[in-house]
């Protein structure tokens, strides 16, 4: 995209949904963006826990702009975190049940396994007529 562009110059617009490098897209719905920082000539995304880097070339009369874009997705992805904290310490019957399952994890497979199975399949026999 940057080769293609390299005479016009290279349209860079960063929205609440997507980042735009010319006709290229970076959906944030689709991709797990976990850092972005602003060097001295390129705003780099970090994807996926430092697995993937996507550089996108910014001028350096642009700079204070791609800062600004920064802090913005910052106190965006702040403020997802803290709702998304707040609904799971919500005292609801599902944050409960979670609770409990992450908790004892071991003893509800256990149960599942070797108490939850048997017990359907006692049912299923017994209505079926038997285990004849």
């Amino acid at each position: 995209m940057c080769e293609k562009h390299d005479q016009t110059g290279l349209d860079v617009v960063c929205r609440d949904d997507a980042v735009f490098v010319g006709e290229w897209r970076l959906a944030f719905l689709y991709n797990q963006i976990t850092a972005i920082t602003v060097e001295d000539t390129w705003l780099r995304f970090e994807m996926e826990g430092g697995l993937y880097e996507i550089p996108v070339p910014i001028s350096t009369r642009q700079r204070s702009l791609a800062q600004r874009a920064v802090e913005h997705y910052t106190r965006l992805a702040e403020e997802e975190s803290s709702r998304a904290r707040e609904q799971r310490a919500a005292p609801t019957w599902q944050n409960r049940l979670l609770n409990i399952a992450e908790a004892h994890a071991i003893w509800l497979i256990l149960g599942v396994l070797f108490v939850g199975i048997p017990a359907i399949i006692l049912i299923v026999g017994l209505l079926r007529g038997g285990f004849q």
